[in-house]
C-alpha cells in the first residue's frame, strides 16, 4: 500500500521473494535489525512474533523500539494461541487497499504460549507505552508509541 516508503523485512528470502516487488526488501531477522537507532516513523508486525518464542519476542519488540524516532508506531497485528492445539492455525480474510486476500499463518512449536498481554507487557519492557489494544476472538492488535 505505501510502495517506496516500505522497507520489508523477513528471515527467509523465499518468503520475501513471493511478496510484490513495489517496496525495498531485505533478509533479515527481526530480532537483531541492522538499521541504525531512530531510523523509521513506523514499525509494523504482521503475524511475525507467532514464530518466535518469548525470547524472540521480547527481543524483536526491543529492537523495533530502538529504530522508531520519538513520537513513532508500533503496530502489531498477531494471535493468540495460549491454550489452543498443535499444530495452531489463524486463517484471515485481509483487505489491502480494496484487494481482499485470504491467507493462513500457522505453527508447531513448543512455546506457543502466546497471549495479548504478553506482548504487551514486552512493549512496556522496551520503553514503549500501548496506546491501542484490541482484541477479536484470538486476533488481537497493538499500537504502542515511542515515548
Amino acid at each position: 500500500m505505501y510502495g517506496p516508503q516500505v522497507v520489508a523485512i523477513d528471515i527467509s528470502a523465499q518468503e520475501l521473494d513471493e511478496a510484490p516487488n513495489v517496496c525495498e526488501k531485505r533478509v533479515m531477522d527481526a530480532r537483531s535489525l541492522e538499521f541504525p537507532d531512530r531510523s523509521f516513523d513506523h514499525v509494523t508486525a504482521f503475524y511475525a512474533l507467532l514464530y518466535m518464542d518469548a525470547e524472540g519476542q521480547r527481543r524483536a519488540i526491543a529492537q523495533a523500539a530502538r529504530v522508531l524516532k520519538k513520537g513513532g508506531s508500533l503496530c502489531i497485528w498477531d494471535t493468540e494461541t495460549a491454550g489452543e492445539a498443535l499444530p495452531y492455525l489463524a486463517e484471515l480474510d485481509v483487505d489491502a487497499a480494496g484487494e481482499r486476500i485470504h491467507v493462513t499463518y500457522g505453527i508447531v512449536k513448543d512455546d506457543a504460549e502466546q497471549t495479548m498481554e504478553r506482548i504487551e507487557r514486552f512493549c512496556a519492557d522496551a520503553g514503549l507505552c500501548v496506546a491501542q489494544a484490541q482484541r477479536a476472538e484470538k486476533q488481537f492488535f497493538l499500537r504502542a508509541v515511542c515515548v
